[in-house]
């Protein structure tokens, strides 16, 4: 009786690990030139269509992903852009070989002459050097987190591919927002006030509290040594609903032991939506229409010190100010049909407006002190954050 015991559990041991054992996908990205495509994202979907794992090409264009048995869709992003598909089935190992795809007009967006490169890949982390691309030039933060390699972003909502959950810092300080109001304060930071984005897979200690989730930092531009400037800007943007202005202004000083940068930036605008689905339920068929209209006012101020008090201790300020006013009106119709019905039975209109005034108010003072020269330093922290936010949501409903 025993014999059999072992040999059972003998058996399911084989069986488990036959189950979840990894199975290795590879190959090699080049352009038509046969030049390797390096940084491309390749990403690996289930049958759903939802992203499962997420690897960057290295500088030969390789790359190698270890999942388990299955039928999935295989895709290379050239900073978002789709540049190759193909459906897979995992069942052994299986060699690409050489993946050549069309990156022209991708590539043409991206300016690294004389600079870091685009993207940099550390221990526990990807940075993306934003400011080396004129693909997010005249955008905000939330349209360079699109572009951003290994992120996800669909409506407001941010994600790391293979990551359960997401938090978002500015200058390594956490921001404790909403889906909605961290997609609205991103919205109003120009993607031009930013230096890279750090997609950090495997958060440090110091980041203990926010579990598993992954981090995204993104860094804000600072003044070189022994300079200062000035920047005044105004963008208009036309859409066939819906128009947008935008005012900007920088200021950076770097001289001497005080470093200051400070911005404040302004985006009045709106923006139009149109659905349409069908729902099949066994009595009847929806067929629902709807249409979005969002108009908001975005402020957004930052000021940034560092004061260099001895080359071992340094002492800074930061304050954040976010001020959003959103208004919106949802419009819904609904017409209900019986099966094999060319007119509807019932009629469902509804009217949903929404005026929202979400603001923040941030503020960090902290002290650096560097213990040796290997980077070993203790950094003291004092935050106060206060957010409040009006939300008004009327609706109106009828059927006829």
């Amino acid at each position: 009786m025993r014999k059999v015991f072992l040999l059972i559990v003998l058996i399911v041991f084989i069986l488990s690990n036959a189950l979840i054992a990894q199975i290795k996908i590879s190959g090699k990205v080049v352009t038509l030139e046969d030049r390797p495509l390096e940084y491309s994202e390749v990403i690996l979907f289930s049958e759903k269509n939802i992203p499962l794992v997420n690897r960057l090409t290295n500088e030969q264009g390789e790359f190698n992903i270890d999942y388990q048995k299955g039928i999935y869709k295989l895709e290379i992003r050239q900073f978002k852009q789709v540049v190759y598909t193909k459906s897979i089935e995992l069942i052994s190992d299986i060699q690409l070989g050489t993946i050549t795809v069309d990156a022209t007009n991708v590539l043409g967006a991206v300016v690294i002459s004389g600079r870091k490169e685009l993207v940099e890949r550390k221990v526990d982390r990807v940075v993306f050097n934003i400011e080396n691309t004129i693909s997010a030039t005249g955008g905000d933060a939330l349209e360079a987190l699109k572009i951003t390699p290994g992120v996800s972003v669909r409506n407001e909502n941010i994600n790391i591919v293979g990551k359960q959950s997401v938090r978002v810092l500015i200058d390594d300080k956490m921001l404790e927002l909403s889906e909605a109001d961290l997609a609205n304060f991103l919205r109003s930071i120009p993607a031009d006030n930013i230096k890279n984005i750090e997609v950090i897979t495997t958060p440090p200690a110091k980041y203990d509290a926010a579990g598993g989730s992954g981090l995204i930092n993104i860094k804000l531009k600072k003044a070189q040594a022994d300079s200062w400037s000035l920047s005044l800007g105004s963008s208009y943007l036309h859409r066939n609903d819906e128009d947008e202005g935008a005012i900007t202004s920088n200021f950076m000083y770097n001289k001497n032991k005080l470093s200051l940068s400070s911005s404040l930036n302004y985006r009045d605008g709106g923006e139009t939506f149109s659905y349409q689905d069908y729902n099949s339920f066994p009595a009847e068929l929806w067929n629902t229409k709807q249409r979005f209209n969002r108009g908001y006012k975005r402020l957004n101020g930052v000021l940034d010190m560092q004061y260099l008090a001895t080359p071992l201790w340094t002492l800074g300020f930061q304050y954040i100010a976010n001020f959003n006013k959103t208004s919106s009106n949802r419009n819904t119709k609904s017409l209900v049909y019986q099966h094999n019905a060319n007119v509807p039975f019932n009629e469902i209109i509804s009217l949903t407006t929404a005026d929202q005034k979400p603001e923040f108010n941030s503020i960090n003072l902290f002290n650096e002190f560097k213990l040796d020269s290997a980077g070993k330093k203790i950094i003291l922290n004092l935050d106060y954050f206060k957010y409040t936010n009006d939300d008004t949501r009327p609706y109106e409903g009828t059927s006829v």
